[in-house]
């Protein structure tokens, strides 16, 4: 159905239809991608930027943006992490001194990713540059887009900061996301919710490093108070994000205690509970199954536990 489109109003000078064709080749590029046909994907993005590179239409320079940021993103599921910077730097030099709300969202989009892709490669000053790029450059108040960007950006750079061991700084950049997120409501295209929840978890991640366990512990109790048990990326990150706190001292019986408070966390979560009642030694009485599913979550956190030296390893 794209190419049909394409094939018909291509060459034609409307701009009314060369808004549709940008928009189709965006979508047919995208579809591709779905196809895991990353190959034609490209080729579909550098067709478009190809045709409409040099467009003055603001309606199109958008699809061009667009563009670019899928195809960076395709260069980064390819592994091709110079083709995506660099994907990245092209879109940031053609547009980004332009006002437009629209395109400004999907530069703000480019640097999140840009600075995750130097994370990656051990990059961490390049990377914390694009963050701040981001919180410098880009209010909350602006486009749902851009709202999740700058959340993404401000998550991402406490993460990458107590991963350093620049603890404090990290708290700082929470309070941040505090102060610019914290009175934004929530809707559907936004998740911004999920983000302050995130921001909790670096929060207790950067205490515990910072050796004030109590005060990590009831930041942790208010990520489980607020833990929608329906919301699957949440429980996905509760399972994944519990490992790294024990990395960093918390106690396995504690954060089993504070995961049975309340009920509807307790069902939901019942297998990392016995995965971490099982680890403190605890007795546990439970059925088949659920022994089966809380040793895969144990097994998960062991691998990320700190383990001691033992004798004779090397130094």
């Amino acid at each position: 159905a794209y190419d049909d489109l394409i094939a018909r109003f291509g060459d034609s000078d409307s701009k009314e239809l060369q808004v549709q064709v940008a928009k189709a080749r965006v979508n047919k590029g995208v579809t591709h991608g779905e196809r895991d046909e990353s190959e034609a994907a490209l080729a579909t993005y550098d067709d478009l930027v190809a045709r409409f590179g040099d467009s003055d239409s603001p309606e199109i320079q958008v699809q061009v943006a667009k563009a670019l940021v899928n195809k960076g993103v395709t260069h980064g599921q390819r592994n091709e992490s110079e083709a995506e910077l660099a994907t990245y730097d092209d879109l940031i030099a053609r547009f980004g001194d332009s006002d437009s709300p629209e395109l400004q969202a999907q530069i703000a989009k480019a640097l999140v990713s840009k600075g995750i892709t130097h994370s990656q490669r051990g990059e961490h000053e390049p990377a914390l540059a694009a963050w701040n790029t981001v919180a410098a450059d880009f209010d909350a108040d602006d486009t749902p887009e851009i709202r999740q960007a700058l959340a993404a950006a401000l998550v991402c750079k406490g993460t990458q900061q107590v991963e350093l061991g620049r603890a404090q700084e990290a708290l700082l950049t929470i309070d941040e996301i505090d102060r610019r997120l914290g009175g934004i409501t929530d809707d559907e295209s936004d998740g911004i919710t999920v983000w302050r929840w995130r921001a909790k978890w670096i929060r207790t991640h950067a205490l515990l490093v910072q050796k004030e366990r109590t005060s990590a512990l009831d930041v942790f109790g208010s990520i489980c108070a607020t833990f929608a048990t329906g919301n699957e990326t949440m429980l996905r990150e509760m399972l994944m994000r519990v490992p790294v706190l024990i990395a960093a001292g918390a106690p396995e019986a504690e954060l089993a205690r504070i995961l049975s408070t309340e009920s509807r966390t307790a069902g939901a979560l019942a297998p990392l509970i016995i995965a971490l009642r099982l680890l403190a030694d605890e007795s546990v009485r439970a059925p088949a199954e659920m022994l089966e599913v809380a040793a895969d979550v144990r097994e998960k956190v062991e691998e990320v536990k700190p383990r001691p030296a033992g004798r004779g390893s090397g130094g």
